[in-house]
């Protein structure tokens, strides 16, 4: 396995922009989760206990956004690995076989995974980042079904 060329590191640079728009994803569903706790307990307070389905639609929400946060927490590492790999032999930068050196050494990485070209890793990466943004949407989806139920059975 080389080390990222002068391509690679290019890659490795957009990669991390395009990964970084994970903390903005992040940022809503994290105050989707919070409101939906809040709701989950407003409603297991106000609402009679037939009317409990609700409640569970909302915690859905909120096991969505639990969810959400570890993969919110890859794609961030993701991101800085990726500005890191750009950056190549600098002396804030990293290698790829540096990587997955470190990587291996801590257990995080089996031995098949090493040796991965830049655009294997970026695949994998934006993977990460996309069940992220369903995760997010499927706490939109779950609040406005939960929405329009209330809405609809008049609370």
């Amino acid at each position: 396995m080389s080390d990222p060329t002068t391509d690679d590191r290019t890659v490795a640079g957009i990669a991390t922009h395009l990964l970084a728009q994970g903390a903005m994803v992040h940022r809503l569903s994290s105050a989707l989760t919070i409101a939906s706790l809040l709701a989950v307990l407003l409603l297991v307070l106000l609402l009679p206990p037939a009317r409990h389905a609700t409640v569970i639609l909302v915690a859905l929400a909120v096991v969505a956004g639990l969810a959400e946060l570890w993969f919110a927490l890859r794609v961030a590492f993701d991101a800085r690995v990726f500005r890191l790999l750009s950056r190549g032999d600098s002396p804030d930068g990293l290698t790829l076989s540096a990587f997955d050196t470190a990587m291996g050494a801590l257990g995080l990485m089996p031995q098949d995974k090493r040796g991965r070209p830049i655009a294997a890793r970026l695949q994998g990466a934006l993977r990460l980042l996309r069940w992220q943004v369903a995760l997010l949407l499927t706490q939109v989806a779950i609040l406005l079904v939960t929405s329009a139920i209330f809405a609809v059975l008049g609370g």
